[in-house]
């Protein structure tokens, strides 16, 4: 199976990665996406955890204290979890 999460390309500017996720800007609608490391759509509570934590880390700073939301639904890539932050 192609799935172009679990390539990861660095397609757009990156912000951060670590054991458990990635977060780059999305190449679909420019706003910071948090990806899993691994190719499944049900993480793991702790996965999820890490990933929102480090998602607002990043959104944060994107935005510079501007408000935004965490948004879970996976629309583009409904085979491989992932959050937006949305101003």
């Amino acid at each position: 199976m192609h799935c172009p999460l679990c390539i990861a390309e660095r397609r757009t500017p990156w912000c951060t990665a670590n054991a458990v996720c990635w977060v780059a800007l999305c190449s679909t609608c420019g706003v910071p996406m948090v990806v899993l490391n691994r190719h499944t759509t049900r993480p793991s509570w702790r996965e999820r955890r890490v990933m929102r934590k480090t998602l607002v880390a990043c959104a944060t700073d994107y935005y510079r204290g501007r408000p935004f939301v965490v948004d879970e639904h996976m629309s583009t890539h409904p085979t491989h979890a992932h959050m937006h932050a949305r101003a």
